[in-house]
């Protein structure tokens, strides 16, 4: 039997240095990459749309009032039982917009049956890799608008809309195309080892979303507060 490796007592110490550069959207966005990730082949319809579903409201694709909706249909219904899935899928329904409670629950799941040659260290592995992903080197390389070309652009969004990465490694050619020579960007596209989701601060770099650092986190809004962003444009 594998000996069990209690997660320690600093945690929130170790972990401090992560959150302060995180964001609401990021979080919630690292919980679904982990869900996704581990999800078997065969996988229940209703989980993948609901995932969906919590990945458009992470960028304020829709309303907080239309995600609780589905989240409560997505309830009534029964939940098929998928072993070391389960506890990311739940980190992406929780409607919590506090940075400090988001991350908590994030460092639970990240020391859930963790052992140390345990069947789960291949489950906990992959969440730190994600970590990488979404908050990126401290502090972020410049990015300079003119690497955003229409080709980079393009990629960058093809990838975060499919939700399909391959195109990194293209992705990197197309930046050093438009005059990129960052080692930490291009290294990133580059790398075969490195697990993208949506959230990887490369493309959102590219895609010009905010890197907004967590105590510029917006309050917890009202439902008549949150309204839909739509379709991204290209920030210059």
């Amino acid at each position: 039997m594998a000996k069990k490796r209690q997660p320690p007592d600093d945690t929130a110490l170790v972990w401090s240095p992560v959150a302060a550069r995180g964001n609401v959207r990021k979080w919630r966005l690292h919980a679904c990459g982990c869900a996704r990730r581990n999800f078997p082949k065969r996988t229940a319809k209703k989980w993948l749309e609901f995932l969906e579903l919590a990945e458009r409201y992470a960028d304020s694709e829709i309303t907080q009032l239309e995600f609780e909706a589905e989240r409560a249909r997505f309830r009534e219904g029964r939940r098929p039982r998928l072993t070391g899935v389960s506890g990311d899928f739940d980190l992406a329904l929780y409607d919590s917009e506090s940075l400090s409670q988001t991350w908590r629950d994030v460092v639970i799941a990240a020391n859930r049956e963790y052992t140390i040659d345990g069947p789960d260290y291949d489950l906990v592995l992959p969440r730190f890799q994600l970590l990488q992903d979404l908050i990126g080197p401290d502090p972020l390389p410049a990015f300079d608008p003119a690497w955003r070309s229409d080709t980079a652009f393009s990629l960058a969004l093809g990838m975060y809309d499919l939700r399909e990465f391959s195109a990194m490694p293209i992705l990197a050619d197309a930046l050093q195309d438009a005059g990129c020579v960052d080692p930490t960007i291009l290294l990133h596209c580059q790398n075969p080892e490195q697990f993208h989701t949506r959230g990887c601060w490369v493309v959102d770099l590219v895609l010009g979303h905010p890197q907004q650092p967590a105590e510029h986190t917006a309050p917890v809004e009202t439902d008549a507060e949150v309204q839909p962003r739509g379709r991204r444009r290209r920030h210059r």
